[in-house]
């Protein structure tokens, strides 16, 4: 008896979550939708207190993740998603080709919490003043070639060069002064 009347009511909540679908399903609607479930480029929707399954339509591609509030468009069995209310999914801009971005009357800022990362074959930057601030910069290369047509100023606490082979300077004119000792140290040292 008992094991019959939790049948009958797990037979009503089905028949009560499909009747809501139906009716969302089958009415019009545009408006705020929560994500409850995803696959692929579908996600659940929950919107008014009904359930359809909606078609990511955006101009971008979006990962929406459970919990994410979207923008639904629908009727009947066609719903899409045509908006970002609240994500927190990931974001992806892709192109076929060129992509080219302006700011002919202003300027270009990009913030992010956790980082930025370039990553290319090739990379240029053209600007009439360059300017780098940082608590830390660490640089890796296999080669390096710096071009300076003017003046090289380098303002330091202290300076450590360590050459694992040959270290050479070439100068019309080298000057070194110090306000304490000057210490050479080598196998030969030779002058002149």
């Amino acid at each position: 008896m008992n094991v019959a009347i939790v049948n009958a009511k797990r037979t009503d909540s089905v028949k009560a979550t499909t009747r809501k679908e139906e009716r969302l399903e089958s009415t019009d609607y545009i408006g705020p939708g929560r994500v409850l479930e995803v696959r692929g480029k579908q996600a659940l929707i929950s919107a008014a207190d009904h359930k359809a399954w909606a078609l990511m339509a955006l101009g971008y591609d979006y990962e929406p993740n459970v919990g994410d509030v979207l923008l639904v468009i629908g009727k009947q069995q066609s719903w899409y998603v045509i908006g970002v209310i609240e994500g927190s999914g990931e974001l992806k801009w892709t192109v076929p080709h060129d992509l080219e971005i302006n700011a002919p009357r202003g300027e270009i800022r990009l913030s992010a919490a956790q980082g930025i990362s370039l990553r290319t074959p090739n990379l240029d930057l053209v600007s009439k003043k360059l300017r780098v601030v940082a608590s830390s910069l660490i640089e890796r290369f296999v080669n390096v070639q710096r071009t300076i047509s003017d003046a090289l100023d380098v303002h330091a606490g202290r300076v450590r060069v360590n050459v694992e082979r040959a270290h050479r300077i070439t100068a019309g004119r080298i000057l070194h002064r110090a306000e304490g000792d000057v210490k050479l140290n080598g196998r030969k040292i030779h002058l002149g």
